[in-house]
């Protein structure tokens, strides 16, 4: 069986993934990235429970350049980041999966998608019994580089992976309720504050220019965002709809005001052959969102315009995620709604 290196982070789905491929009788070692926020402990022990060797790869400078500066910079700009998929895009499937080809045929992740191989190519798909499933996160990963990765647990559930490193007597941590790894405790408006980013506190207003109260500082509000705005004077609910840098004001108002039916993306990255003016697929806007079908209105070199069949909320700095059944044809960055109201 071919050697294969393990992404392992400490957690139960990686650790879950290198005990399936034991199991199938892999020879397999493990590798993890220290970045400057996390503790490589945790990877250490499981590595060690299960008798492989663990590299550790210092990608402090590297996360620092290619994750924390980007999201310091898209919320300077009020464009709501995502770290995760260029943490995956950067290092996980850049810089550790260079790494830990060094030494192995593959390298293998504990995301719940699928890598199915045609002939010489490689098809990203949906795991159809993890929801959501995370191949929204791969869909900027390179072709190239899919063609020498393994999920083991494509098309097993989360609650399988845990009964199996439990019944192992795996030591793990659980990492479902982690926030962004590079947060500090006190969360986002500490670590704005920590990167010098601008962030003063102002009036939040409605479409009519009333004042409802005061806000936080624009840079922690998304567009579409209901909970937590601290506007009061009337019992209908209120939506991020947009922003007053000028004046500093957080503008609220219906739903309706902040749906868009057209959107644009941008930094495309495609895993199939580009689909045609027209056609109807499914986007996925942003990762535990279901995905509403979309017709292409026309594609570019370095962007694409769709048409969504219903309204959503289109959030700039998002991944949008394309499919034609279960199957990832690309990705890109939202650049920026249109049809608003």
């Amino acid at each position: 069986m071919p050697e294969v290196c393990v992404a392992l982070s400490g957690g139960v789905d990686s650790a879950a993934a290198a005990i399936l491929l034991l199991k199938e009788g892999h020879q397999v070692k493990g590798i993890t990235m220290d970045t400057g926020y996390n503790s490589t402990e945790q990877a250490q022990r499981v590595a060690e429970n299960l008798s492989i060797p663990l590299q550790v790869l210092d990608l402090r400078r590297e996360f620092e350049e290619m994750v924390v500066r980007p999201t310091v910079e898209h919320y300077k700009r009020l464009i709501t980041p995502n770290p995760c998929t260029w943490c995956n895009l950067r290092l996980k499937f850049g810089l550790l999966l260079s790494r830990a080809l060094e030494g192995a045929e593959f390298y293998a992740t504990g995301h719940y998608a699928c890598v199915e191989r045609r002939g010489e190519g490689v098809v990203l798909k949906e795991s159809a019994s993890n929801t959501p499933s995370q191949a929204y996160f791969l869909a900027w990963v390179p072709k190239g580089r899919l063609s020498k990765v393994l999920f083991p647990l494509c098309n097993r559930s989360r609650e399988e992976a845990e009964s199996l490193v439990k019944s192992m007597g795996v030591p793990v941590q659980d990492e479902r309720s982690r926030d962004l790894c590079f947060l500090p405790p006190q969360g986002l408006s500490r670590f704005l504050r920590e990167r010098g980013v601008p962030n003063p506190q102002g009036r939040i207003v409605d479409t009519s220019n009333r004042v409802l109260g005061q806000h936080r500082g624009l840079c922690l509000y998304t567009l579409g965002q209901r909970r937590g705005l601290g506007a009061g004077g009337t019992k209908e609910r209120r939506y991020v709809v947009g922003y007053r840098p000028e004046k500093g004001e957080l503008v609220v108002g219906p739903k309706e005001k902040v749906l868009s039916n057209r959107v644009r993306v941008g930094s495309l990255n495609w895993l199939a052959p580009k689909p045609g003016v027209g056609e109807t697929l499914t986007v996925r806007l942003r990762y535990r969102q279901r995905g509403i079908e979309a017709e292409v209105l026309s594609i570019r070199e370095d962007y694409l315009e769709l048409r969504l069949l219903s309204p959503a909320v289109v959030v700039p700095g998002q991944v949008a995620v394309l499919n034609r059944g279960d199957q990832v044809l690309g990705g890109g960055e939202i650049e920026k709604p249109e049809g608003v109201g």
